[in-house]
């Protein structure tokens, strides 16, 4: 039980206390114990709002932690987890303060001890060893120790690439912001566990022209955007109010384009993250998006059934382009934006050149007599049109 109050850090309460030991220890037995312990003034009691809870005094905390972060030090370095298995020694979902310091008091000496014990080169095989052990054995075996290993080299490596952790327990792991490239989880439980920050379901994804950057717009109305270099996101924001149906960046990955169920078109500078523009004319959803390769011009199609062109910078319309019998599903710019793709419901592609004069170049449709739909456009030296379930192409 000491050690249970250790690793709290915080006064608990009787239930809380009870469901941490696990139902090997029944209600009396735990009674009984919290009274005896604070008849010997090791433990104090501490009234909250709802009941009251109960900490170590300040001195048996200290004490009874370092002995703590011994044992599982030596438990790593013989590979008989004891105390590793029987409690959690970080909790994931604890409030932060409480899991930083479970960190820096409990965690980061366990490190050392093992280091001193066992050498900097051997820490990160005998815990690794650990989690190869408890490997497809009973969860009653594995306990808390995989989701403890987990841990530690999470704050020994600062990332868990490449570690296997198939068919394991995982409990009360903390993965928030983790770099996990190459981790195997295939058949692995997490329980208890804080995972990187989640975003609704992506719709779109688009690539700058260089790969440096990610976007993708979501269900929510989200737009993020990520480097994708060391994954990190670098914006996060919602100015659609309902879905975004296609997202674009230019060549550079300074412009970032993006187009919604509320029939608006958003501009954010993905330098700073701050949105500069946002495009209002069509009457209906907005389904495809498209930029130029320096930025300066977008093109965006709607179900409303036109295609339109808009100058990035100030965000002026420049031109309407009608003539599809329905909704426009995709729209694409050449580089230098001369031409203008949009290709719709109809199972035509209409060609523009110079689209700002409205200049109708040609009009393509399906070598099939029946109509098929339209889905996704793209523009360079051949005109590519995907219908589902077809995919067709065209030299421009």
């Amino acid at each position: 039980m000491l050690r249970v109050l250790a690793v709290q850090r915080e006064p608990v309460t009787l239930g809380e206390l009870i469901v941490d030991l696990g139902p090997s220890v029944g209600r009396g037995a735990v009674l009984e114990a919290v009274e005896a312990l604070r008849r010997r003034s090791l433990v104090e009691r501490a009234e909250t709002a709802n009941a009251a809870a109960f900490t170590l005094q300040s001195v048996v905390l200290e004490y009874v932690t370092d002995r703590l972060a011994e044992d599982v030090s030596e438990e790593i370095v013989r590979a008989r987890p004891v105390q590793l298995v029987n409690q959690p020694l970080i909790k994931a979902q604890a409030k932060e303060y409480v899991r930083r310091g479970q960190e820096r008091l409990i965690g980061f000496p366990i490190l050392q001890n093992l280091e001193a014990e066992s050498g900097h080169n051997r820490a990160d095989l005998l815990l690794l060893r650990l989690l190869d052990g408890w490997r497809d054995q009973p969860t009653a075996e594995q306990g808390y120790g995989p989701g403890n290993v987990v841990n530690l080299l999470r704050l020994r490596r600062g990332d868990l690439r490449s570690v296997d952790l198939t068919r394991l327990m995982i409990r009360h792991a903390y993965l928030g912001g983790v770099e996990a490239q190459d981790a195997n989880l295939a058949g692995a439980h997490l329980s208890e566990a804080v995972l990187a920050e989640a975003f609704n379901f992506p719709i779109c994804v688009a690539l700058s022209g260089d790969g440096a950057f990610m976007v993708a717009g979501t269900a929510a109305g989200e737009v993020w955007l990520w480097r994708v270099a060391d994954r990190t996101p670098v914006l996060a924001a919602q100015r659609h109010a309902g879905p975004v149906h296609s997202v674009a960046l230019s060549r550079d990955g300074r412009l970032l384009a993006s187009g919604g169920e509320d029939g608006t078109v958003q501009l954010w500078d993905a330098v700073t993250g701050l949105p500069t523009a946002t495009l209002r004319g069509h009457t209906s959803v907005i389904r495809s998006v498209a930029l130029s390769a320096d930025g300066r011009l977008l093109a965006s199609g709607s179900i409303d059934g036109t295609a339109r062109l808009w100058e990035a910078s100030t965000g002026r319309l420049l031109a309407t382009l009608q003539g599809h019998a329905g909704p426009v599903y995709g729209v694409a710019l050449s580089a230098d934006g001369s031409l203008l793709a949009s290709g719709g419901w109809d199972g035509t592609i209409h060609l523009w050149e110079e689209p700002r004069t409205l200049l109708r170049l040609s009009v393509m449709s399906s070598l099939r007599n029946e109509q098929r739909t339209l889905k996704t456009l793209r523009l360079g030296l051949r005109v590519l049109g995907s219908w589902w379930p077809h995919s067709q192409g065209w030299r421009a």
